[in-house]
């Protein structure tokens, strides 16, 4: 029996963690000699929240993959470790539901024309981004295709 595919395993996944409020940023299969690991990255699916994902979310979302995967079908029946874990707080924005889940926080950014720069996310819409410097006092609006790279820059008070 063939290693599923990731889209796969994706496609039987989406609705039940749907069901508890989830939804899958990535999904991993490593196979290594005799070792087989199966990660499923997941995000809150509401965008309007801000909250990170808690031990809760991953208990529900862990129960709802071991129940929505029949564990024979998955690696020919040999044993194998799933890992549900979240993106982490400072992952790459890269859509912009990302950003949208990342209001308020302060993001480090790189334009495509190569100019860094750390601001505070004040608003994001289907176009960009509005942000604040607050370190020189300006607003800033950036198209996400004028964005190289974002990430959420970590304030530790």
């Amino acid at each position: 029996m063939p290693q599923p595919r990731e889209d796969e395993l994706a496609a039987q996944l989406r609705e039940p963690l749907s069901e508890v409020g989830l939804l899958i940023e990535e999904i991993k299969i490593n196979v290594a000699g005799s070792r087989r690991k199966l990660t499923v990255v997941v995000d809150i699916a509401d965008e309007s929240s801000t909250a990170p994902v808690s031990l809760d979310d991953i208990s529900r979302a862990t129960s709802a993959v071991e129940a929505a995967l029949d564990p024979d079908e998955i690696f020919a029946g040999k044993p194998y470790t799933l890992e549900i874990t979240s993106p982490g707080a400072v992952r790459e924005l890269s859509e912009p539901r990302h950003y949208r889940r990342s209001a308020g926080r302060r993001l480090a950014l790189r334009t495509v024309q190569g100019e860094a720069l750390v601001a505070r996310l004040r608003g994001v819409d289907d176009e960009g981004v509005d942000l604040h410097d607050e370190k020189a006092d300006e607003l800033h609006r950036l198209r996400f295709e004028e964005i190289e790279s974002a990430r959420v820059d970590l304030e530790f008070k």
